[in-house]
């Protein structure tokens, strides 16, 4: 009979905390509170997680960071038949730095997994403590411990771990049966059938990759197409829209020029209607607002030797008076206000009022004698007034000092 050793491993219990997402974070302690492993990857499915988790021990709890738990969570405490651990509310971010401070992080997964299941321990710790204080020395404490955490009380624990099972029974009566050693190479042929079993598996998940990716690629064509079909759909509609633009700007242009050819036609009828001898010619200013002087400027223009024709003087005041007050004089017939006047007789600008007028549209006439006499008599009185003043400060500050006005 040949004799042969078995070996038991001590499999740990284990905290995990799990933080799923595209990134899926893991942190693990064990029942003394000591870190096994934090870590996070890319693109996990729930069956790696299972299969990581595994490897490493007996997952008792698994936790997270955030109230309500996610379903990823919940079903991996349900496949793994582990207690599934929920904070009241989802954790504040300085509250789980201060719960990792002591551990490396490289990603904020691994921090929330690890933090979830740090405070998982640390709400737990003391019946872990109770079952220490309390646990009589014929029991196995860490096995005491997974049930306690499971939900049974310490009592109950020990009772069920005490109570003898039939399965150890007949282990210790098959120990060193000669066929045991055959029923272990059953079990390892099965071991090996499954693995095989789990490397086809692995191959059809591959091959089932490759044509997800060649799905993707010619979904991203067809999206492609219809893309740049979207931009050559915006590109007729910006050449359209630009098409409009220079519509319009034509039409703009095509009314400016037939704007210049009016005002070249009044330009002209306007020195025509000059060199009649017995003809002055005033150009019109509909009424006294800055409005209507810039539309004259831009229109047949203000120079300094015209003769401006206010139609309407009410309203204007000194700033539109002086606007004007370069050209050589200013009629009316209506009344001007006293700022425009005094504005105007400070520029020296003759201000005439007649009622001999000729309504042309863009100028009017009048006779050139009549107008001739208005203005010489308001330069007239320009310059009396002029005089005056100058008297009036001599006398005010003394006739040996030069004033001029």
């Amino acid at each position: 009979m040949v004799l042969g050793w078995v070996v038991v491993v001590r499999r740990k219990y284990l905290f995990v905390g799990v933080d799923p997402g595209t990134t899926t974070g893991i942190g693990v302690l064990d029942l003394d509170g000591e870190l096994v492993e934090v870590c996070s990857a890319r693109d996990l499915s729930f069956n790696d997680v299972v299969e990581f988790v595994v490897d490493l021990g007996n997952v008792v709890v698994v936790a997270t960071d955030v109230s309500p738990a996610p379903d990823f969570v919940e079903q991996l405490s349900t496949v793994l038949d582990a207690v599934l651990w929920v904070p009241d509310s989802s954790l504040k971010q300085e509250v789980k730095r201060d719960l990792v401070r002591e551990y490396s992080c490289s990603d904020k997964h691994q921090v929330d997994a690890l933090a979830a299941a740090i405070k998982a321990y640390k709400t737990m710790k003391s019946k872990l403590q109770r079952v220490e204080s309390n646990i009589p020395s014929d029991i196995n404490e860490r096995k005491a411990k997974r049930l306690v955490l499971k939900g049974n009380s310490l009592r109950e624990a020990i009772d069920e771990l005490r109570e003898p099972k039939q399965e150890d029974k007949r282990e210790k009566e098959q120990e060193f049966d000669p066929e045991v050693n055959q029923r272990i190479r059953g079990l390892e042929k099965k071991v090996r059938e499954l693995q095989e079993t789990c490397r086809k598996l692995r191959r059809e998940k591959e091959n089932k990759e490759k044509e997800i990716t060649e799905l993707k690629s010619e979904l991203a064509r067809i999206k492609s197409k219809r893309f740049l079909h979207a931009i050559t759909s915006r590109e007729v509609e910006d050449k359209k829209e630009k098409i409009n633009s220079l519509e319009r700007e034509l039409k703009e242009e095509k009314q400016r020029v037939q704007w210049l050819k009016n005002k070249l036609q009044d330009a002209e009828e306007i020195d025509e209607v000059r060199n009649k001898e017995n003809i002055t010619v005033m150009k019109k200013l509909p009424s006294f607002t800055m409005k209507k002087i810039k539309e004259l400027e831009q229109g047949i223009g203000i120079n300094k030797g015209d003769i401006i024709y206010i139609k309407d003087p009410s309203g204007g005041g000194s700033t539109n008076a002086e606007r004007l007050s370069k050209v050589k004089a200013i009629a009316h017939k209506g009344k001007l206000s006293h700022p425009a006047k005094q504005k105007f007789q400070e520029k020296e600008t003759p201000i005439i009022k007649t009622n001999q007028i000729k309504d042309h549209g863009n100028y009017v006439t009048a006779p050139k004698k009549h107008i001739n006499q208005k203005i010489q008599k308001a330069k007239k009185q320009i310059q009396q007034q002029k005089k005056k003043q100058l008297e009036s400060l001599k006398e005010k500050y003394g006739h040996d000092k030069d004033i001029e006005l």
